[in-house]
């Protein structure tokens, strides 16, 4: 329990009472999930499956031999039985006499390698016979998956290893739960500053790529979301904190007068890290078009997910040390995925201009990811059938061939010819040209050395390399990048 009249917290985290005055608040907190039980990803592969099943029992009765699936989940391997067992049925001749029992049990153990390693290669070429797997589609990290497109997760081992990931990593509806519960207290408070004001989370938390352990980025929308110049922005988040700073379930309150000016906190009761900008309606509207995304396609936000901690591992994903945002590396993702032949996600704002527009206003869009209405978006109509896996390698190819210094990439109309009199140019050339799709600014504007981009692009040739001559995930940790 978290008692917020004394700002204790003991043993058990079922419910929290949020006092504010003489008001009284609940504040549930969901334990949060474990990882969840471990999936060996081959279990069921030497069973249930109709073209080879009958096969491989007829191995295992004729010649008493186990066949378990490898680690890969798609590979057979063969556990011979003790030699002396085979033995008392291998006496036969040939046209010169007596074989020895010997020789007869090494050409037996030959004829079952050869039968077991020929139904191994019939199971890596056949990725649709996955479908079939009745221990696949019932497994509750698939059943979300329509049946016609298991093979796009587990149609080969990359692909599996990458769904593995996204389930561990993602975001559960509990914790997004707790997140709302968060906010909705934090509203409560904000409205004895700002009547009118409304708050949203931005951010991977509701933008489809979040993780247990995201942040939570707040928006509050004062003042009918006037356009705030630095000094206001600065007056405004000073009233805020004063009032979050005697809330006894938020510790560390300060202002953070960065270029973005925000308040930094820390929930008591989740543990979660927190900030506060103001305003920031662009922030809304990108989040808004980021789930939409997500929507689009479901081999989306495993990409994402995965790109963004090996960007994060290698130090390529990270603008406070003037690499990429992970907002940039999203945007790289969606379109590669665009630029896919054929696409795997069309381009939203030329399609649905009315529902991704620049002056929209913020009270159509929703506070909870969930509570979208995007009908009319396609969802998983993608002609592109290339599984997880095989995005994941085009990927790094697609990036490490890049010209970067001749294109602009934008993920609302494209990637298109750098242009001079494109607004967001300067005087002085940026290494990477990322449009952001709502204002006329360079999301990767953060890229700043040329040490720093030239990092970036050797990540990328190292992906691709990795991949090119070990297609597994723990290929692309093994390589190092220096910076001398």
């Amino acid at each position: 329990m978290a008692c917020y009249a004394c700002n204790k917290r003991f043993t058990i985290n079922l419910l929290a009472l949020v006092t504010d005055s003489s008001r009284f608040y609940l504040y549930a907190r969901s334990l949060k999930p474990g990882v969840g039980a471990q999936w060996n990803s081959g279990v069921g592969y030497s069973r249930g499956i109709s073209s080879l099943g009958g096969q491989l029992n007829q191995v295992k009765e004729e010649s008493n031999v186990q066949v378990s699936p490898d680690e890969s989940g798609i590979e057979l391997a063969v556990n011979l039985s003790q030699q002396g067992e085979l033995q008392d049925d291998q006496d036969t001749f040939n046209r010169n006499g007596h074989i020895s029992k010997q020789e007869d049990l090494r050409n037996s153990q030959n004829d079952i390698r050869d039968e077991s390693r020929a139904m191994s290669e019939d199971l890596n070429k056949e990725k649709l016979i996955v479908k079939s797997n009745s221990a696949v589609k019932n497994h509750k990290d698939f059943q979300s998956i329509p049946s016609d497109r298991l093979h796009l997760f587990c149609g080969d081992k990359l692909s599996l290893q990458l769904w593995e990931h996204y389930q561990k990593t993602r975001q559960t509806e509990s914790t997004l739960d707790q997140k709302m519960q968060l906010r909705s207290a934090l509203l409560h408070a904000i409205k004895t500053v700002y009547k009118d004001a409304s708050l949203h989370i931005v951010g991977s938390s509701t933008n489809g790529f979040g993780s247990e352990d995201s942040d939570i980025d707040f928006c509050a929308v004062v003042n009918n979301n006037r356009e705030f110049t630095r000094r206001k922005t600065l007056y405004a988040l000073s009233n805020l904190r004063a009032k979050l700073a005697t809330l006894r379930y938020l510790k560390d309150v300060r202002l953070i007068p960065a270029v973005v000016p925000i308040l930094e906190f820390q929930d008591c009761v989740s543990g979660f890290n927190c900030d506060i900008s103001i305003n920031n309606d662009t922030g809304i509207r990108n989040t808004h078009l980021l789930y939409a995304y997500s929507l689009c396609d479901d081999r989306v936000a495993p990409l994402v997910k995965f790109i963004k901690m090996w960007g994060h591992y290698h130090g390529i994903n990270k603008s406070q040390y003037g690499t990429l945002s992970s907002y940039a590396v999203v945007n790289l993702v969606i379109n590669y995925l665009q630029e896919c032949d054929p696409p795997v996600l069309p381009f939203l704002q030329e399609d649905f201009p009315n529902i991704f527009r620049k002056k929209s206003s913020l009270n159509s869009i929703p506070k909870r990811s969930k509570s979208v209405d995007l009908s009319g978006i396609p969802q998983n109509l993608s002609k592109n059938q290339k599984t997880i896996g095989e995005l994941l390698i085009g990927f790094y190819r697609h990036y490490a061939v890049f010209k970067w210094s001749n294109y602009i990439i934008s993920i609302k109309k494209g990637k298109f010819p750098l242009d001079w009199r494109h607004k967001f140019m300067t005087a002085k050339a940026h290494y990477i040209n990322i449009e952001e799709p709502f204002e006329d600014k360079n999301v990767a504007r953060s890229i700043r050395s040329r040490k720093k981009y030239e990092k970036i692009k050797i990540a990328f040739n190292m992906g691709e390399k990795a991949l090119r001559q070990n297609p597994d995930l723990k290929s692309l940790f093994s390589f190092s990048l220096n910076e001398n």
